[in-house]
């Protein structure tokens, strides 16, 4: 018997509350492995200027509001029901199915491959440029299917370089995947604009280079140069900033 929607959209909140809920114990394990005190670059830091202290804040949000979903779906199905087959049967996924799906893989991608692997910046600007222009723009299909299959190939490229090359140092190692990482970023950018050009979007554009340039740039000079909290992956942009940075001030 086909369940109603009155049960079915409790069901899919308990599920996509467990899944998060997964996510976000991950989250904290990873977050938790940073160092909450010590010296970085020749600097004591505090613990609030740690850099284990974004990720285990998130992962903590995530985990309760996770949970509240959860509880809340499952004090509308019955506990009971939980319990079932019938509950944990695939489904044919609907759109807002796919949206969860897509958002899941995306931070994936990120937190799993990008971050540890490729400059922070870089990383950041492609994982906001597909997770905003997909969520943002969702009449461009075409486009936005073309910037899944664009991180995905990024991921695989600084998962890759992660596994098989041999690096004396970190920077090399992230220097090298960024040297694919950033022209596919180019890329995607470049039909994002072309797209958003050609519709006249010209607002749409506007508050997607505020959003997923211009502030993650500001948010990363603070807290690289005035909290002193080193970034998890250091590589071509942010060498270059550093070298601006430190040749304007001892220059």
């Amino acid at each position: 018997m086909a369940e109603s929607s009155d049960q079915q959209s409790p069901r899919k909140d308990f599920i996509s509350g467990l899944i998060l809920s997964l996510f976000s114990v991950y989250v904290l394990i990873q977050g938790a492995q940073y160092p909450l005190t010590g010296a970085y670059g020749g600097v004591d830091n505090a613990w609030y200027v740690s850099p284990a202290l974004m990720p285990l804040f998130i992962g903590l949000v995530l985990l309760i509001l996770s949970l509240f979903l959860m509880g809340k779906a499952g004090a509308a199905l019955g506990w009971s029901a939980i319990g079932k087959v019938d509950f944990w049967t695939v489904k044919r996924f609907t759109e807002t199915q796919w949206s969860v799906v897509q958002i899941i893989a995306l931070l994936a991608a990120y937190v799993l491959c990008l971050i540890p692997n490729v400059d922070f910046l870089v990383a950041s600007w492609l994982f906001l440029i597909c997770l905003s222009f997909r969520f943002f723009v969702p009449e461009a299909g075409a486009v936005g299917k073309l910037m899944f299959w664009l991180i995905g190939g990024a991921s695989l490229w600084a998962l890759a370089i992660n596994v098989v090359g041999a690096f004396d140092e970190e920077s090399r190692r992230v220097l090298a995947a960024d040297t694919l990482v950033l022209p596919i970023l180019a890329f995607g950018w470049a039909q994002v604009w072309i797209y958003l050009q050609g519709q006249g979007l010209q607002r749409q554009r506007r508050q997607l280079l505020w959003a997923t340039v211009l502030i993650p740039f500001i948010v990363v000079l603070i807290f690289k140069f005035l909290l002193l909290v080193p970034m998890p992956a250091e590589g071509s942009i942010l060498l270059i900033i550093d070298w601006i940075y430190f040749g304007i001030r001892h220059g």
